[in-house]
């Protein structure tokens, strides 16, 4: 080179599948060579551009899963019919077996970036690929700099599609790197996602700007808006199950052992019940099963019009319970009807009935007492047990399947939400959950409080020295219709710590509840990432129910809403979000959380293929294949109506 003296720095880019070709000689080593010097005289010949002195950078790891252990049998025959670096690698894996040592499932994958000045240096583990630099120049400009080969190398790092096709770089590098197994579908997405979220800690914020600003250009449903977000979005598909009065349903959707997606449709008719129905993964079809007031045996009374609890399954039945979806307005408020319509009854009460999945008949097992209807329903399966929150006045209600006893244990909080506003008004809960290792139940409160009750206990009781009064979830009057108030929205139990996460409602904050110690403390805010940027509150002033945890027993699923921009302007304050979305709009953002490494993933805004939001969602199935159902509203034949909505696999997303 004619640059005497200059020291030379060299940068390896994502060159995993990138090779001069042809090559294996010295003199094309020569070649290539001078062909670079040449490029690097040219550039500095040219008008340089000055960086600034100041430098930040930052650091993280993103645990990748691998796709399994490595199978024994395939071992068995590589050991005797491969040879090079497949024996060596299949003949370490028996051994590795045979000593009992565990096979690793995840592996800390090191990303890095760099801000020297205004250039923006992007550094990967491994031996990535081409399409790696081509989506961080797309998301971040194409001036950025990207780096493989930095931190550490553990193998090829294939794209989604370099995975899907195999080869050596996609199905059989790992063994020359001395893994167990190739690397699991969604590697490209969990990479350029860590990126994303760490560059955003140094404020480089390009990506998160151009979804902002996608969001605001106007209200959802534009074709310019779709067609932009959508690339950065979950494409939902929607079923109409052929129920035209079909109104908002709240939880009552569940996946079941057959595989199957069972959920129910809700009614506010005086002449339709609720209808459950039930979804084939494998046909792509939707089922009519049943009336739930026929279910129930019922006629000339108010209808069982919705069910708004999970379905819980047991021995081969799942157990729901139904609920009143016919209401009168009485000072102003939706309430119990006290006056039936004429030739109706009064509402009988709602009921827990059961479904045989294998033969399909149900069984009306109990009726809540004093006609109230069942707004929050858990089980206890290994115990047999039932427990139930009436609406509108909140008993407890604890039913035994084994002696087919029903008790009403009293009024959990005040005359709940048939009490009077200011006075002895106080919001339900939605959601239980049961301690599997004594079948204790707990409960929340709009005050804030957390009650217990254990299976053969006279009386439901407080759990002393924890409560929900956090700064954290804001201020509330309990004694207002408005919010949930201090409860919790809705909460799971989580086996391997011996403990249950829950969100709270309108300020979106997972809490992590010990109830042995007890316990609780806040673990991170799972709002969509726009409302955590915003600050603002989420949605739904009581908050989102489409909370669960996935199949693989460790990954929290949740649905929320990010803010809804009008004509450019973001709606926000109490006054605009309450008892509801905003304006019937919502922009739904599908969130993960995996416990065990504490890492959230907003998934980004959900879509119908015509580029429609789904709102007025609160409910969540998760399928075995990761593919996320929700019930939500859209429109059928110039009609609003709620049904079935599936949202592709996260984890699977291109």
């Amino acid at each position: 080179s004619s640059l005497k003296g200059a020291t030379a720095l060299f940068f390896q880019g994502a060159g995993g599948d990138q090779n001069p070709l042809p090559r294996r000689s010295v003199a094309l080593a020569r070649q290539y060579g001078q062909e670079l010097a040449g490029a690097v005289e040219r550039v500095l010949s040219e008008e340089m551009h000055a960086l600034a002195p100041e430098l930040s950078t930052g650091y993280s790891e993103v645990q990748l899963q691998l796709s399994g252990p490595p199978d024994t049998a395939r071992l068995d025959q590589m050991a005797g019919a491969s040879s090079g670096y497949q024996r060596r690698w299949a003949l370490r894996m028996i051994d590795k077996t045979k000593r009992g040592e565990p096979f690793v499932s995840m592996y800390p994958y090191p990303i890095q970036v760099w801000k020297l000045g205004d250039q923006l240096l992007f550094s990967l583990g491994g031996e990535p690929v081409i399409e790696y630099a081509l989506a961080l120049k797309e998301l971040f400009g194409q001036e950025v700099f990207v780096l493989g080969y930095s931190n550490d190398v553990m193998g090829y790092i294939p794209s989604a599609t370099v995975l899907k096709e195999g080869g050596y770089e996609g199905n059989t590098s790992h063994m020359a790197y001395g893994l167990p197994s190739n690397w699991a579908p969604g590697i490209e997405r969990s990479i350029l996602d860590g990126m994303v979220q760490l560059a955003e800690q140094l404020g480089i914020d390009r990506s998160i700007e151009l979804a902002v600003k996608l969001e605001k250009l106007s209200i959802p449903g534009t074709s310019t808006a779709w067609g932009r977000e959508a690339s950065r979005g979950l494409v939902a598909k929607r079923y109409y199950s052929g129920f035209a009065l079909a109104h908002d349903t709240y939880n009552a959707i569940s996946t079941a052992s057959d595989g199957n997606i069972y959920y129910v449709l809700s009614s506010q008719s005086i002449d339709r019940g609720g209808q459950m129905h039930m979804y084939d993964p494998r046909t792509d079809e939707t089922r009519f099963l049943a009336d739930l007031t026929e279910i129930c045996g019922e006629r000339g009374a108010i209808p069982q019009g919705k069910s708004h609890v999970r379905f819980y399954e047991r021995r081969g039945k799942l157990y729901f319970a139904t609920h009143v979806g016919y209401y009168e307005m009485i000072e102003g408020m939706e309430r119990l009807p006290v006056t039936p319509p004429s030739g109706y009854d009064l509402y009988p009460g709602g009921h827990i009935v059961s479904f045989d999945l294998h033969s399909g008949d149900f069984e009306d097992l109990a009726i809540a007492p004093g006609g109230e209807g069942i707004l929050t329903m858990e089980m206890d399966r290994d115990r047999g047990q039932i427990y139930c929150i009436s609406w509108p006045t909140g008993y407890f209600i604890h039913y035994d399947l084994n002696t087919g006893e029903l008790r009403n244990l009293g009024k959990i909080s005040g005359n709940g939400e048939s009490g009077s506003p200011g006075a002895d008004y106080r919001v339900l809960c939605r959601s239980m959950f049961v301690d599997p290792r004594d079948g204790s139940v707990y409960f929340s409160s709009s005050e804030g409080d957390i009650f217990c009750y254990t299976l053969g206990s006279e009386a439901f009781k407080r759990v002393e020295g924890v409560d929900l009064r956090l700064d954290y979830f804001g201020v509330y009057d309990p004694r207002g219709p408005g919010s949930m108030g201090y409860n919790w929205r809705s909460i799971v139990w989580y086996a391997p710590e011996g403990v249950a996460y829950g969100v709270h409602g309108n300020s979106g904050y997972l809490f992590r509840f010990d109830p042995r110690v007890p316990s609780l403390e806040v673990v991170d805010r799972i709002t969509s990432g726009p409302s955590k940027r915003s600050g603002m509150y989420d949605q739904f002033s009581y908050g989102y129910l489409g909370f669960q945890l996935g199949p693989d027993g460790e990954t929290l699923y949740y649905l929320t809403g990010g803010p809804v921009y009008i004509d450019g302007q973001r709606l926000d304050g109490i006054d605009e979000i309450a008892m509801g979305a905003a304006k019937g709009l919502e922009n739904l953002h599908l969130v993960t959380y995996n416990i065990p490494i504490r890492k959230y993933t907003d998934h980004g805004p959900v879509f119908y293929e015509d580029g429609e939001w789904p709102t007025y969602v609160n409910s969540i199935a998760i399928g075995a294949d990761g593919e996320v159902y929700t019930l939500g509203r859209f429109e059928h034949k110039g009609k609003v109506i709620e049904d079935l909505v599936k949202i592709p696999n996260p984890f699977l997303k291109k």
